[in-house]
């Protein structure tokens, strides 16, 4: 970290009303901390539980294995799936391993576009918008009852689709609301029996508005996240969008040294950000020189 100019006059930091651990990865933790009570370590896990490094690593340090296949798990071991969920071939595939226990930490809002997906008959199509190659996509697809499956990545996709059968619209529920809402306006304008029953899910719209509140207050966004986190990607898309300028950092030591040159301040953490990590930033923010009238966020 950049050192500051101390004697600079005092800036202010505003603070998101909404900031960190959202209810999914709160849950997910909480199976974690059940499953060392119960069984002890070691505890594997197929990829990480949450996309945050700050949050893997103390995991690894209490007795985590992070593995990439189901192969990597030996016989007798307990096994954790991930908030964003598997494909329906993994969770059938760990079911029939010889494992001591086999527990599911997909977020319920996951859950709930896995059940969607698996509504569909094998001729209609099943539209989703979302970040290809990120686990909760590959998850949502791996449930879907049909094979004729597209991911999006913005509204100008939705007129290269071509024609579809009933498609439904699905939504990852990292993404953008105001992009969502593009996506979905642009996808009825193409397809008027599109299906679209869902939506970004609360924790990430309620961020999200945070974070357009924090860009009417301040200059300039932090957000805490790691860079393959893509809920806390989408802060930083969404201040940018918003004119502001953004950074993305994973603790106080990777704070750019342009931060101190500011004199307003916004400061979120995503929804895989623990509650101390968000406060030794802030503290951090504190002891350089900006002074704020709010609280610590919850």
């Amino acid at each position: 970290m950049a050192t500051p100019d101390c004697h600079s006059p005092s800036r202010r930091l505003v603070l998101a009303s909404v900031s960190g651990f959202c209810q999914g990865v709160e849950h997910a933790l909480q199976l974690f901390d059940e499953a060392l009570r119960r069984h002890g370590a070691p505890i594997h896990l197929l990829h990480e539980l949450v996309h945050n490094r700050h949050v893997t690593e103390e995991m690894a340090r209490r007795g985590a294995v992070f593995v990439s296949d189901l192969d990597e798990v030996p016989d007798g071991s307990v096994l954790l799936l991930g908030a964003h969920g598997v494909s329906r071939r993994i969770e059938e595939e760990a079911g029939r391993r010889r494992l001591r226990a086999v527990l599911n930490a997909t977020c319920p809002f996951v859950a709930r576009l896995h059940r969607l997906a698996a509504s569909l008959r094998p001729d209609e199509d099943l539209v989703l918008y979302g970040q290809p190659g990120h686990p909760e996509a590959i998850g949502i697809i791996g449930h879907a009852g049909t094979e004729r499956c597209h991911i999006i990545s913005g509204p100008e996709d939705a007129a290269r689709l071509g024609p579809l059968h009933r498609p439904m619209l699905l939504i990852q529920t990292t993404m953008s609301h105001e992009s969502a809402e593009r996506v979905v306006a642009a996808m009825r304008g193409t397809y008027p029996d599109l299906r679209c029953v869902t939506d970004v899910c609360h924790a990430s719209r309620q961020r999200q508005a945070a974070l357009e509140q924090l860009c009417r207050e301040a200059a300039a966004i932090v957000v805490i996240g790691s860079p393959h986190s893509a809920n806390a990607n989408r802060l930083v898309e969404v201040a940018r969008a918003h004119g502001r300028r953004a950074w993305l950092v994973e603790n106080a030591d990777s704070l750019p040294p342009d931060v101190w040159r500011e004199t307003s301040l916004g400061l979120i953490g995503g929804a895989s950000v623990p509650p101390d990590l968000l406060l030794r930033v802030r503290d951090a923010l504190l002891a350089g020189g900006f002074a704020t009238d709010g609280n610590p966020p919850d």
